[in-house]
């Protein structure tokens, strides 16, 4: 009986635990966006007041890439777990 209460909750371990990554990496990508668009924003700012820099321009350009990389494995994510709640551990039988 020990084994098995032991057992259980090793996997409602792992299971909360691929939860929370997932919680994070879903947080992390969307705080680097908002970083990502808020640099760009300041750049075109100064673009705008000091005229045309190839340098912004460039890292600006390397922001939207940046951006939309961020977005798609955002996006993927989502796709594959709606549910943060229903993400499965990596361990077989187990479902979060």
């Amino acid at each position: 009986m020990k084994g098995t209460i032991e057992a259980e909750d090793g996997a409602g371990s792992a299971a909360h635990e691929a939860q929370d990554v997932l919680r994070r990496q879903l947080a992390e990508l969307e705080n680097q966006i908002a970083h990502l668009e808020r640099s760009n924003t300041e750049m075109k700012e100064i673009l705008d007041t000091d005229g045309p820099d190839p340098d912004l321009r460039a890292a600006i350009g390397e922001n939207i890439v940046a951006i939309a990389r961020r977005k798609a494995i955002l996006e993927d994510l989502r796709k594959q777990f709606p549910d943060p709640a229903a993400v499965e551990s990596e361990q077989p039988g187990i479902s979060l």
